[in-house]
C-alpha cells in the first residue's frame, strides 16, 4: 500500500510540471477600426478655434462577451498650441501659439476603452497621430511688452504705449532708426506721425504688422508747497508735483535763495501721490528760498523743463538743555530733567506740558511719574535700574513745539559696584567679614568686605558710608565658587568662600549704607595650590631627521594635567585657567602626551609650569616640573693636566643605543634591522678645553696626510686620549663627534646604507686642589699647610689672608665603598658637615685642629680609585678676629694599591719606597704578588717612573727624535721617553737612539733626578768618593754630589759610589722616594 502512494505521489509531481501551451490562434485584445486624424488645411500662428478631429469609429477587437463598453480620447498637442483640447473625438477650439520650424509637427490621440468580461473589468488603448503639418508664422500684439524711443522703453499694453520726449527730440520721432521693439527678430521699418499719433510699421521677414503709440512732448510741472512760509528748519515741508512722467523721467530738486548759491536737496516721495517730502536742514538761514523742479526725459540738463516756487523759511533758534549721558548703579535711580529755551536763552512757557518718555533700549528698567513745573518750562522723570541691569539704557523724551517734534536722547551707562577680593586657592575655604571688622576698615584682614564696598562708592562716585554688606549665596549669583554664610547675626555676617574652578571667581550681594542700598559684584582670582613636583626623565623617541621627542608623563597621584606658560619660564604664569589649554590624562597613550623637542632643553633640562588634578581629593595643583633630557653621551672623569682614556666599547654602545632610538636597529628578534660600525671624526677641540690625541700625534689643522684632523677617521677608540687645559676652569668640557655606520634592512644583505650619528663626549673636570694617597684600610692625616698654600693660590687673595678654620663635605662621601673622615683628637669621631676645624686652635677643649682632620678608607675601597671631599676655607684678614672670605676646593684622595709583594719585606730599605711607589701608581711591580727590587732597571723604566711622579704630562710636541722608540712599545713609555727629552732630563745615547731596553746605571739615574729637579748648584765642594772625580766623571759629577748632599745616596759603599754599576729597581723607588722627600 505504501508503495502504491509512493508512486501515486511521483507522478503527481510530474503532471504539475506539464505546462500546457496557449492556443496558436488567440490574439489579444485591442481597439481596432480605420482610424486618423483629420487636420486643418492652414494654421498661421495666433489662429484661434483650431480644431483637430479622430475620424473612423474605434471598435474593440479580440474580446468575447464584452459589456459595459466605455470610450475616452486623450489627446495629446504638444507645446505649439494653447487651451484645453477636451476629451472627445474632437478636440475643443485651440490656439496656435507658435510658428513650426521646417520639420513641422504633429498632434495625437489616444483611443481607449474599458469594459468587463465576466465581471472582470478591463481596458486596452490605441495610440493615433497625425500627418505633420505647419503652423505659419505672423507679428502678434502679444509678442510685444515694451516700445522703446531713443534707447528708453515704454510699457506696451492693450495695443498702445505711452511714449514722452524732449522738445529737442521732437524731429527724432520720425526716423525708424530711433524706434524698437521687444519682439524677437522684429525690427522697426518705417514710421509715420500724425500729430502725437506715431504708425509703427514692423517687418519680420516677409511679415509685417503696424502698431500705434501716443507721443507726447514733456511740459514744465506745476508745484506746490505747504508749507510756504514761516516754514522753520527742523520741520518738513511738503511739495505736491502735478505732471506727466513716466518710468524714465528724471526729476531733480534745487534751492536756492539771495546770497546762497543754488544746491540740490533730495526730498523723499510722501505717503501721499505726487507728494515729496523735505525736512528742512538746521543749516538754513532766515530767508525765502526759491525751489526749483526740473524734469527730462532724455536725462541731459540741456533737455530739462523745470518749474519753481517759493518759500519763506525761519531758522529754530530753540533750543532744549539736558544732561544726554548719565551714570548709575544698579539697584539706583537716576533723575533725567529737560528744559526748552528759545533764541534769546528764554525757557519758553508750556512747552514741556505734554513730554512723552520711553525707554527704547535695555530691559528691566522702568520710568517713573513724569513731571512739569506749573509753567511748563521744565519737565523731568525718573529711570529706576534694577539690580540685574543691563550695561547701558537708552531713554528718548518727545515733544512738539510750534509744530515741530524734539526729541532728547538720553544714554544712561549702569555701572556696576565691584570690589576684589585676594586670590583663594581652589578647593580651599575663605572666611569673608560682612562688618566693620575693627576700628578700621582693613584691620585684621584683607577680606573685609566692608572696606572693600566702601573703596568701591567712592570710585563709583557714591557719597555714601557702608554698615553692613550681605552676600547672595543662591546659585545663580556666583561663578567658579561657592558661597557658604557662617554667621547670620543681624549687621554682622561672615561667609565661606570656596573656589570650584580656576579663572576669576564671582558673586553679588548688598552694600547697605546710609543713603540707600546698592549691589554690588565682589571678584577673586582662583588659583591652584603650589605644590612641587618630581623630576622626569623620559626616554627620547626617535622624530624626524635627527630629533627625538620627549613625552611628559602625568605626575604619579594626578588624574590628568595641562602646560601653562612656556617652557622655561622662569616667572609664575598669571594664567591658570584650562581654557584653550590641552589636556593630558593619566590613560592616555604617551605619544599622545605633551611632547617637549630637544630645542626645549637647557643645559639638559625643561622646567614647565602645569596644573594637575588631584586624582583622591579632586583639587588642582600647580608648580614646576622639571624634565631631564636623557642624551647618549659619552661620559668620562679627568683631572685638569692629565690623561683621559677614551674606550672603544664606549663609541659602539653609543652607536647601538642611538640605532635602535631611531629605528635603524631593532630591539628584537622580530625586526632583522641591524647596523655596523665603520669609523668616527672628532671636531677640533679650542686649545682652552685640551688638546685630543690618536696614536700620540695631537689633534691640529693640519693636512698632511699623517696629520690627526677633522677629516681622519678613526676606527679604534682604544687609541684616543685627551689632556684637559691644566688651568681650565670649566666643571665639563663636551668633544663633538660623528659616528659612521651602515645599515642593513636585513642579515644576509650584502648592500647597506650608510648612517651617520652626531654624538658628544663629555668629560667632567673634577677639581684635586689638594692630593693625598692611602690604601684601603689605611688612614691618613691632612696637613694644615696644604690648606694654608691652596688658599694663597687664589685669585683675590694675598700673603696677608690666612686660614681661620676649614668645614668639610662629608656626605659627598660613601662611607662604605670610600671611607670616613674623623676627627683623630677626639677618638675618630665622624667628622659632620657643621664641624670647624682651625688652622691654629687656641683651645682644644672648644676648637677643633685642623692637623687632626683624617681620612679613614674603606676596607672596601677600590684601588685606583679616587674619593673627592668638597671643603671651604673661612680666611681671615691679617690679624682680624673673624673670617671675612671663603674659598672652596676639593681634596682628593687616592686609593692605592695594597702591599702584597712577597720580594718586599718591612725589614728591606726599600719597602717604604716601594709601597709609596705602589701608591702614587708610579710602577705597579712585575706581577701581582712579586716588585722585583734586585731587577735591574732598564733606562725606559726609569724616565717613564719620573714622569709618573711628574703627573704623567702629556708632551708637547708629537714628533720623537729616537728611532728606537714607537708607540707599540706601549704610551706610558713613548710619552714618557718623549716628555723626558722635551725637558733635558735626556738626550738620548746618541742624537737619534735612546737606548730604551739599555740597562741604566748608577750615574744615570741620579743625573735623570738632577736634571728632573732644574739642575741645583753648588752641592760639589765635599766628594767623599774614591771612584768619582770630576775630570774623568764630567757629565755626572755635580749630579752625584748633590743626590749625596740630598740624602738620596750614600754610595755602593761609605767611599765608593761605583757609577757604572747597574741600577735595580729597588734602588730605583728608592732614590725617587728620597727625591720626593727631600722636596
Amino acid at each position: 500500500m505504501k508503495k502504491f502512494l509512493s508512486l501515486l505521489l511521483a507522478l503527481t509531481m510530474v503532471l504539475s510540471l506539464v505546462v500546457v501551451p496557449a492556443r496558436a490562434d488567440e490574439k489579444a485584445p485591442e481597439v481596432g477600426g480605420d482610424l486618423s486624424i483629420t487636420v486643418p488645411s492652414s494654421i498661421t500662428k495666433g489662429d484661434r478655434a483650431v480644431q483637430f478631429t479622430l475620424t473612423g469609429t474605434p471598435t474593440l477587437a479580440n474580446v468575447e462577451n464584452a459589456t459595459d463598453e466605455q470610450w475616452t480620447y486623450i489627446w495629446n498637442i504638444g507645446s505649439s498650441f494653447t487651451g484645453e483640447a477636451g476629451a472627445g473625438a474632437t478636440t475643443n477650439g485651440l490656439t496656435a501659439a507658435a510658428a513650426t520650424t521646417t520639420t513641422g509637427t504633429t498632434v495625437s490621440c489616444t483611443v481607449r476603452v474599458t469594459y468587463k468580461v465576466d465581471g472582470v473589468q478591463k481596458s486596452v488603448e490605441r495610440p493615433v497621430t497625425s500627418a505633420s503639418f505647419q503652423i505659419a508664422d505672423a507679428i502678434l500684439d502679444s509678442d510685444i511688452s515694451s516700445v522703446s524711443f531713443k534707447g528708453r522703453g515704454y510699457s506696451y499694453a492693450s495695443n498702445t504705449a505711452a511714449v514722452l520726449y524732449d522738445e529737442a527730440e521732437a524731429n527724432a520721432l520720425k526716423d525708424a532708426k530711433n524706434w524698437g521693439v521687444n519682439a524677437a527678430g522684429v525690427t522697426v521699418d518705417t514710421v509715420n506721425v500724425s500729430g502725437s499719433s506715431v504708425t509703427l510699421n514692423l517687418k519680420k521677414g516677409d511679415l509685417t504688422k503696424s502698431i500705434t503709440v501716443t507721443a507726447s512732448k514733456l511740459t514744465a510741472p506745476s508745484i506746490t508747497a505747504n508749507p510756504a512760509t514761516n516754514a522753520k528748519t527742523g520741520t518738513k515741508v511738503t511739495f505736491t508735483l502735478n505732471a506727466t512722467t513716466s518710468d524714465n523721467t528724471r526729476i531733480t530738486w534745487t534751492y536756492k535763495a539771495d546770497k546762497v548759491a543754488e544746491a540740490p536737496f533730495f526730498p523723499t516721495k510722501g505717503s501721499a501721490a505726487n507728494t515729496y517730502e523735505w525736512m528742512l536742514p538746521d543749516s538754513l538761514e532766515t530767508k525765502t528760498y526759491t525751489i526749483t523742479c526740473s524734469l527730462s526725459e532724455s536725462g541731459a540738463a540741456n533737455t530739462a523743463v523745470s518749474k519753481s516756487v517759493g518759500i519763506s523759511v525761519s531758522k529754530d533758534t530753540n533750543k532744549f538743555n539736558y544732561n544726554p549721558n548719565v551714570a548709575a548703579t544698579r539697584g539706583s535711580t537716576v533723575t533725567l530733567s529737560l528744559s526748552f529755551t528759545d533764541g534769546s536763552g528764554k525757557k519758553v512757557d508750556n512747552a514741556l506740558t505734554n513730554v512723552d518718555w520711553k525707554i527704547t533700549s535695555g530691559t528691566g528698567a522702568s520710568l517713573g511719574t513724569k513731571a512739569v513745573s506749573d509753567d511748563g518750562k521744565t519737565a523731568s522723570n525718573t529711570l529706576t535700574i534694577p539690580s540685574n541691569a543691563s550695561s547701558s539704557y537708552t531713554v528718548a523724551a518727545k515733544f512738539t513745539v510750534d509744530k515741530k517734534d524734539y526729541v532728547a536722547t538720553y544714554t544712561v551707562t549702569v555701572k556696576s559696584l565691584t570690589a576684589a577680593i585676594s586670590p583663594i586657592q581652589n578647593n580651599t575655604a575663605v572666611t569673608l567679614y560682612g562688618y566693620n571688622y575693627g576700628y578700621n576698615y582693613g584691620y585684621g584682614t584683607t577680606n573685609n568686605l566692608v572696606a572693600l564696598a566702601q573703596t568701591a562708592l567712592s570710585t563709583a562716585r557714591i557719597d555714601a558710608t557702608v554698615s553692613y554688606v550681605t552676600l547672595d549665596t543662591i546659585a545663580g549669583s556666583r561663578t567658579n565658587c561657592y558661597i557658604q554664610q557662617t554667621s547670620s547675626t543681624s549687621g554682622y555676617y561672615t561667609y565661606a568662600i570656596t573656589g570650584t574652578s580656576i579663572g576669576t571667581a564671582s558673586f553679588t550681594g548688598t552694600v547697605y549704607t546710609n543713603k540707600g542700598n546698592y549691589p554690588i559684584t565682589f571678584t577673586a582670582t582662583v588659583t591652584p595650590i603650589s605644590t612641587t613636583y618630581e623630576a622626569q626623565y623620559p626616554e627620547p623617541v626617535a622624530s624626524y631627521g635627527n630629533t627625538y621627542k620627549y613625552y611628559v608623563q602625568v605626575p604619579a597621584g594626578a588624574s590628568y594635567y595641562y602646560v601653562v606658560g612656556t617652557p622655561n619660564q622662569s616667572t609664575t604664569p598669571t594664567d591658570f585657567t584650562q581654557s584653550g589649554k590641552t589636556v593630558y590624562y593619566a590613560t592616555t597613550q604617551s605619544t599622545s602626551l605633551y611632547a617637549l623637542t630637544d630645542a626645549n632643553f637647557v643645559n639638559g633640562q625643561c622646567t614647565l609650569w602645569i596644573v594637575t588634578k588631584n586624582s583622591t581629593d579632586n583639587k588642582l595643583y600647580y608648580g614646576q616640573l622639571t624634565v631631564y633630557q636623557k642624551n647618549y653621551n659619552i661620559n668620562y672623569n679627568g683631572v685638569a693636566g692629565e690623561t683621559v682614556q677614551f674606550k672603544h666599547a664606549d663609541f659602539t654602545n653609543f652607536m647601538n643605543e642611538i640605532a635602535q632610538a631611531r629605528g635603524d636597529s631593532s630591539k628584537n628578534n622580530y625586526n632583522n634591522t641591524y647596523v655596523t660600525f665603520n669609523d668616527v671624526t672628532f671636531s677640533m677641540p679650542s686649545s682652552a678645553q685640551g688638546t685630543l690625541y690618536y696614536n700620540g700625534t695631537a689633534m691640529s689643522n693640519s693636512n698632511s696626510s699623517s696629520a690627526f684632523n677633522r677629516s681622519t677617521k678613526v676606527t679604534n677608540l682604544d687609541n684616543i686620549t685627551f689632556v684637559p687645559n691644566a688651568k681650565t676652569s670649566a666643571k665639563s668640557i663636551t668633544l663633538n663627534f660623528t659616528l659612521h655606520a651602515t645599515k642593513y634592512t636585513s642579515y644576509g644583505n650584502t648592500r647597506g646604507t650608510s648612517v651617520n650619528y652626531p654624538g658628544s663626549v663629555v668629560i667632567s673636570i673634577v677639581r684635586e686642589d689638594i692630593k693625598y694617597t692611602v690604601a684601603p684600610g689605611d688612614s691618613i692625616s691632612f696637613t694644615s699647610s696644604d690648606f694654608q698654600n691652596f688658599l694663597r693660590t687664589q685669585s683675590g687673595i694675598n700673603y696677608n689672608h690666612n686660614v681661620d678654620y676649614v668645614t668639610f663635605d662629608q656626605s659627598a662621601v660613601n662611607s662604605l665603598n670610600e671611607g670616613v673622615l674623623y676627627n683623630g683628637y677626639a677618638g675618630y669621631n665622624q667628622v659632620k658637615t657643621t664641624d670647624k676645624f682651625y688652622y691654629s686652635a687656641t683651645n682644644y677643649y672648644t676648637q677643633n685642629a685642623l692637623s687632626d682632620v683624617t681620612f679613614r678608607a674603606s676596607t672596601y675601597a677600590k684601588a685606583g680609585t679616587t674619593v673627592y671631599v668638597p671643603f671651604t676655607i673661612y680666611a681671615k684678614y691679617g690679624t682680624s678676629s673673624a673670617a671675612t672670605r671663603q674659598v672652596t676646593g676639593t681634596v682628593a684622595i687616592k686609593i692605592a694599591q695594597t702591599m702584597n709583594f712577597a720580594d718586599v719585606k718591612p725589614a728591606d730599605y726599600f719597602y717604604n719606597p716601594v709601597k709609596w711607589a705602589v701608591n702614587k701608581n708610579i710602577t705597579k711591580g712585575t706581577s701581582a704578588t712579586t716588585f722585583s727590587p734586585y731587577k735591574t732597571c732598564t733606562r725606559a723604566e726609569i724616565v717613564t717612573f719620573l714622569w709618573r711622579d711628574a703627573g704623567s704630562p702629556m708632551p708637547t710636541t708629537s714628533r720623537h727624535p729616537f728611532t728606537d722608540v714607537s708607540y707599540s712599545m706601549g704610551s706610558d713609555f713613548y710619552n714618557a721617553i718623549l716628555w723626558a727629552n722635551q725637558n733635558g732630563i735626556t738626550a738620548g745615547t746618541t742624537t737619534t737612539t735612546f737606548s730604551p731596553n739599555k740597562t741604566c746605571t748608577r750615574a744615570e739615574i741620579v743625573t735623570f733626578l738632577w736634571r728632573y729637579a732644574k739642575k741645583p748648584v753648588g752641592y760639589g765642594s765635599n766628594n767623599p768618593f774614591t771612584d768619582v772625580n770630576k775630570t774623568d766623571h764630567a757629565p755626572y759629577y755635580d749630579a752625584i754630589l748633590w743626590a749625596v748632599s740630598k740624602g738620596i745616596t750614600t754610595g755602593s759603599t761609605t767611599t765608593t759610589f761605583s757609577p757604572n754599576g747597574t741600577c735595580t729597581r729597588g734602588e730605583a723607588v728608592t732614590f725617587l722616594y728620597r727625591f720626593e722627600g727631600g722636596k
